[in-house]
């Protein structure tokens, strides 16, 4: 089996980067959106004084609105019940993001790293943001393999080009073929919180130009077949694992050619 190991960061393609307003490469400059954005993990005290674990994923969808995800049991891929989700609608006022409203299931305000309020039924929540990493992020190339791209060195691809951070831009190809493989990939999308659907930081890995592995922002969206992670028009992820924009991520795909 060839093994092929990928370290590369893509972006959206290189004019639409000259031609976009709201797009954000540096979280310094991305604003406050930015920064109410994120994953929240906490509790629900309940009545009985009982706790029951709950998770927010706050999305920024541009001009002061929010989107908010309540998820009971915990984050997607670590212990969420892969059944509860809720959307929420927010908005910015002031120096904080107001999620819901009365009469909705949750309701309450994040500032400062947290999303604190209480349930429809009166019981206090509150949730702390957090910053989850992948676990193969920065792994080190197997024996053997082939790196196709390390941040600088472009010398196994062809109409590569490399942008600012070191990251590889969408087009290029590797110069050899390949049929089954391994191929580690790492990569970060930009926030672009005014862009809709597959306008969040879209581009892919291309297999034999066959089938696409999506890259998207979609953090905070149902799974769907042009989803990050999934196969685009064909097999949508079975958990949407995405992380918020400018967070590196991984993939690690595990490819047999058909025969």
């Amino acid at each position: 089996m060839l093994i092929a190991a990928v370290l590369c960061g893509l972006l959206v393609g290189a004019e639409e980067q000259k031609v976009a307003k709201d797009v954000f490469l540096d979280p310094k400059e991305a604003g406050i959106e930015y920064k109410m954005q994120g994953e929240y993990v906490g509790e629900v005290l309940r009545k009985d004084g009982g706790m029951k674990k709950v998770a927010a994923q706050i999305v920024a969808m541009g001009k002061g609105s929010f989107r908010a995800v309540m998820l009971e049991g915990g984050l997607p891929g670590d212990r969420w019940d892969a059944k509860s989700r809720l959307e929420l609608d927010g908005k910015m006022e002031g120096e904080e993001a107001t999620v819901g409203q009365e009469g909705s299931l949750y309701q309450g305000k994040v500032a400062a790293g947290i999303f604190a309020g209480e349930t429809k039924a009166g019981e206090r929540f509150s949730l702390m943001k957090t910053e989850r990493k992948s676990p193969t992020m920065a792994a080190k190339a197997p024996e053997g393999a082939i790196v196709l791209f390390d941040g600088e060195n472009t010398d196994q691809l062809t109409d590569a080009k490399v942008g600012g951070h070191k990251m590889l831009f969408a087009g290029a190809k590797t110069k050899r073929a390949f049929t089954d493989f391994k191929l580690h990939a790492e990569f970060l999308v930009p926030f672009m919180p005014t862009g809709k659907m597959e306008s969040r930081g879209n581009s892919g890995i291309y297999i034999q130009e066959r089938y696409e592995i999506q890259i998207l922002d979609s953090f905070g969206q149902r799974m769907a077949a042009n989803e990050c992670g999934g196969v685009y028009r064909q097999i949508a992820p079975t958990v949407n694992l995405s992380f918020p924009p400018l967070v590196w991520q991984t993939f690690d795909i595990d490819f047999t050619s058909a025969k």
